[in-house]
């Protein structure tokens, strides 16, 4: 099995694997790697709702896959850690930062997954 989760569309976030120079993303981190996740997050499903949880409204013409790491990224991420601490697979407490638990907790996830455990029809599409 490789090192870095096989997320669905074939994207990775390298940058975040553990011993690399990049320790995580978090808001203010840009580049591709960060396109990368976001657009793991728009076909997860997980920019459904934003708004509502706090963060700003996109702007007109702005895209939520546009390699910036912001408020609404953030608040994708951290439904994500919402539901991979639903599962048990995510021990910290939710802060919308893509770091060392949340890739942990998603490799954790992708096992689950491949021992036919009980996972949200959500999380299960992400690594598929």
């Amino acid at each position: 099995m490789a090192p870095i989760p096989e997320i669905r569309g074939g994207a990775s976030v390298a940058g975040t694997v553990p011993g690399s120079e990049v320790r995580g993303l978090f808001p203010g981190s840009q580049g591709e790697v960060v396109a990368d996740l976001q657009r793991v997050l728009l076909e997860g499903g997980y920019f459904e709702g934003v708004e509502q949880r706090g963060a700003p409204t996109r702007g007109e013409g702005k895209r939520d896959d546009d390699g910036i790491y912001g408020a609404r990224t953030a608040e994708a991420v951290k439904a994500l850690q919402e539901e991979l601490r639903a599962a048990e697979l995510y021990k910290g407490k939710p802060d919308g930062k893509f770091g060392p638990g949340t890739f942990a907790a998603l490799e954790k996830a992708r096992e689950a997954a491949k021992a036919g455990e009980a996972l949200s029809p959500r999380l299960r599409q992400l690594l598929v």
